[in-house]
């Protein structure tokens, strides 16, 4: 009888000691949120992305033009939201951006996330240097040159194709023209033409 009661007070025991209120706290603590790559970028803007994390019910973004997040893309300090998802937008084309998030559950917050960064498209307004590659290559002191394979049928003077190959490659080669069963046509006949 004594070993019964002994037996059930220890299962006693271990039962209480598995429910205690700090494991509880443990189990809720936020998880740190894993920012993702941005989808649907284009010149105004994107779509910022991140992982569920368990016993969240909303998310802080931060969006901000420098990676230390010194300063804020207007209305993206801490922006709350809901979804596992944002559409930032009203961003200038052809700048970098970063973003990272925080899980929040009522008072609670996580930490922050990894910081992605994304470029958006277009243009910064900044002058893109008309120089042509080739022409920028060979200024240097050892001029790095660029060659491209092209069909004699493009070499059309004065086409588009022409102009870009003439501007942008320092040398070409002949491509289909100069494979062997074009220019072999039997034993010991070439054609050259």
């Amino acid at each position: 009888m004594k070993i019964k009661f002994l037996l059930m007070l220890a299962c006693l025991f271990f039962f209480l000691n598995s429910c205690s209120k700090d494991d509880n706290v443990a189990v809720n603590a936020l998880e740190v949120p894993i920012a993702n790559a941005p989808k649907d970028v284009n010149d105004e803007g994107f779509r910022a992305k991140w992982n569920y994390v368990s016993h969240a019910k909303s998310y802080l973004l931060d969006v901000s033009t420098n990676e230390n997040f010194s300063t804020f893309v207007p209305n993206y300090n801490a922006k709350e939201i809901i979804d596992l998802n944002e559409v930032v937008s009203g961003l200038n084309g052809g700048t970098q951006y970063y973003y990272r998030v925080r899980a929040k559950n009522e008072t609670e917050i996580s930490g922050y996330s990894n910081i992605i960064s994304v470029v958006t498209t277009g243009s910064s307004n900044i002058p893109e240097d008309p120089t042509f590659l080739k022409v920028k290559a060979n200024k240097l002191a050892n001029p790095f040159f660029v060659g491209m394979a092209v069909k004699a049928s493009q070499l059309t003077n004065g086409s588009p194709y022409d102009v870009i190959l003439k501007n942008e490659f320092s040398s070409i080669s002949a491509e289909y023209e100069m494979k062997m069963d074009q220019i072999s046509v039997s034993s010991g006949v070439y054609n050259w033409t």
